[in-house]
């Protein structure tokens, strides 16, 4: 929004500054009350980070965060996802991610955000085997190849699905075999009472 980086600017006053954010928020609270979703996730946004002379307030965050969801905003589906599954800001909760991450991941308006839920999936912490992730990573690859005009963003996600497939690939070349029946280890299993290795 023009006033909000006309505030942010370095070259005008703490004063102008306060009153150039002060309208922003107006504006665009007057925007969000209306039900405009961009407007909502704008609002959230700014109370995530105590942003346009906002105080951060996560509780209100995620409130207009959900009512941009509710709206049909991808974006803002996006961000609850992310926050859940990284519990930085709010309390962990995978399941929660989980649910945000796969409705973005399943829709197809709006590829910048599949394609960027699509590589949440693919580094899920728990049940996800590596051929689940391998498939979600290139996804998120592919996904990202058919926006019409690639931005930085999709370039970014396509370098890191590719850097996390390389990982994998270089950890599926050593299997370690340790356990009194059988260990799975990245997806495959091998049986032993003594610990080796084998090259593959």
């Amino acid at each position: 929004m023009k006033l909000y980086r006309e505030a942010e600017s370095e070259s005008i006053s703490g004063e102008e500054k306060q009153s150039k954010d002060a309208k922003a928020v107006e504006l665009i609270q007057s925007s969000a009350e209306a039900g405009n979703t961009d407007a909502q996730q704008m609002l959230g946004s700014w109370h995530l980070l105590g942003a346009a002379g906002l105080a951060k307030d996560v509780t209100k965050a995620i409130e207009w965060f959900e009512r941009a969801t509710a709206g049909g905003s991808m974006s803002a589906q996006l961000m609850l996802g992310i926050e859940y599954f990284s519990g930085e800001i709010v309390p962990k909760d995978l399941p929660k991610a989980k649910a945000a991450l796969m409705i973005v991941a399943r829709q197809e308006n709006d590829r910048e955000a599949a394609a960027d839920a699509m590589y949440y999936l693919g580094t899920w912490p728990t049940d996800l085997n590596v051929q689940e992730s391998v498939e979600w990573l290139t996804r998120s690859i592919e996904t990202s190849n058919t926006v019409e005009r690639p931005t930085d963003r999709e370039k970014k996600a396509i370098e890191r699905s590719g850097r996390t497939l390389q990982i994998i690939a270089e950890r599926r070349m050593t299997v370690e075999i340790s356990g009194h029946k059988r260990k799975e280890y990245n997806g495959q299993t091998g049986e032993g009472n003594e610990r080796h290795t084998t090259r593959t």
